[in-house]
């Protein structure tokens, strides 16, 4: 079949079949053409026009794209998976650019979407990983700096999850629950590689992650304690001697 648009002979799968049964005169890379500059000079009525249609019958809408769906689901699977692989780099910088853009509105629906969903997923991910959840979602995965930024390294390992703060010995908060433990890291942080740590409490985190910080308001509070101490023994002995007058 010969294109009324371009000229070419192409063939018959090369168009899109008409209301009447039969093809039509232009190929798909005409129309589509064709119906993208419309649009482009349309763009304002369509949106106008999109925005009304949806509003009016949003809930119609969203019933009838799950049925949708939930009949083709393997269909729409495969389509987006194939996609993915023609057009994988540009998928993964709009990903990344999307992401950079938007990390507090991630952040929030990711927020959100566990507050309503808390059981279904930690159910799911008993699941998976079986009674051994929490044990690998501890030790399997580590935030640290990798070439100048905070990156999540997964697959690591680390040693094995203590019940009590490795520094203090505190195993219990101030509300009788078990005391929250972070694994303090040091030297290389890599993928599949064994992480060198110690489990810590919060407080003793801040400790170990600031140690000349720490030292340093350490000494400024004895100094403090010295000199409070000092002006207190004085307005005491002055208390006294007044007394006794």
């Amino acid at each position: 079949m010969i294109c009324s648009k371009c000229g070419q002979d192409l063939p018959p799968e090369e168009f899109w079949p008409s209301c009447r049964g039969r093809k039509k005169n232009e190929c798909k890379q005409c129309l589509s053409k064709r119906f993208r500059e419309y649009y482009q000079k349309n763009k304002e009525r369509f949106a106008k026009h999109n925005h009304q249609y949806y509003s009016e019958g949003k809930e119609k809408i969203l019933e009838s794209c799950h049925q949708y769906h939930l009949k083709n689901k393997e269909h729409i699977h495969k389509r987006k998976h194939e996609y993915y692989l023609r057009n994988k780099e540009h998928v993964n910088k709009h990903c990344q650019q999307y992401q950079s853009k938007n990390k507090d509105k991630i952040a929030e629906q990711r927020h959100d979407y566990y507050g309503v969903n808390k059981e279904k997923i930690q159910e799911k991910n008993r699941r998976y990983y079986g009674e051994g959840y929490n044990e690998v979602r501890r030790v399997s995965k580590i935030e640290a700096k990798v070439n100048g930024k905070m990156q999540v390294v997964r697959n690591v390992t680390k040693r094995s999850y203590s019940s009590e703060c490795e520094l203090c010995g505190r195993t219990l908060n101030s509300r009788g629950q078990p005391v929250k433990l972070i694994y303090h890291h040091w030297g290389e942080v890599a993928s599949g590689q064994k992480v060198k740590g110690i489990w810590v409490c919060t407080t003793c985190h801040v400790i170990v992650e600031h140690p000349e910080l720490t030292k340093r308001l350490l000494d400024r509070f004895l100094a403090l304690k010295a000199i409070i101490d000092q002006q207190v023994a004085k307005a005491q002995a002055k208390l006294t001697e007044y007394t006794n007058r």
